[in-house]
């Protein structure tokens, strides 16, 4: 018996490797199909000056998981406590699909993450949203968009490796025909640790 697979990538540029210009202050601008979806997302690439470059870069020292590029994002930071949403910041990209999702189907997504220097607050809850409609790109996040408490594939283990990437994964069936995809932390409530 032989039993064959067929996957495709639905997500364009999906290591950031397509470029418009080199990043000069990290902007998400410079990356073929990703946009900053909430405060700005930071891209690091190979061609960039040390404060955005690779390996190297003033956030810490990190390879990419392939190619030359890679992006970079607080995905919580409140010091209140009780959390107050009205205080969170936290950063977001994501990209329009090649193609919509079928409602119905089952769908596999997979991505790496890694803390970029153990001078920082390691956190959960590093997740991947769908949507129908684009994002507009918010300085601040205190929207019910935002922060719906809800990510189609989330993970609570805390990301501490600073050398190494976290594999974070998951599956779900699509219950709309969903045209983009975003990346971060959709949960109010997170852990957080200090190394």
């Amino acid at each position: 018996t032989i039993i064959t697979a067929q996957t495709q990538n639905l997500v364009p540029n999906p290591s950031f490797e397509d470029t418009i210009y080199c990043p000069y202050v990290g902007e998400m601008d410079a990356v073929k199909d990703w946009h900053s979806y909430s405060a700005s997302p930071d891209y690091y690439n190979i061609c960039a000056d040390f404060q955005f470059g690779v390996p190297l870069n003033a956030w810490g020292y990190q390879l990419p998981a392939e190619g030359d590029a890679y992006c970079g994002m607080l995905i919580y930071n409140n010091y209140a406590f009780p959390p107050d949403p009205d205080t969170l910041f936290r950063k977001m990209l994501g990209t329009e699909l090649v193609v919509p999702l079928i409602i119905n189907k089952k769908y596999y997504v997979s991505l790496k993450a890694s803390l970029s220097s153990p001078d920082f607050c390691a956190s959960n809850n590093i997740g991947v949203l769908f949507s129908t409609v684009p994002h507009v790109d918010t300085e601040q996040i205190n929207s019910t968009w935002d922060l719906q408490n809800f990510a189609h594939i989330n993970s609570q283990s805390i990301v501490t490796d600073t050398l190494n990437w976290t594999n974070v994964s998951g599956s779900f069936i699509a219950d709309s025909a969903y045209r983009y995809i975003v990346i971060g932390n959709f949960l109010i409530i997170a852990l957080q640790i200090y190394l």
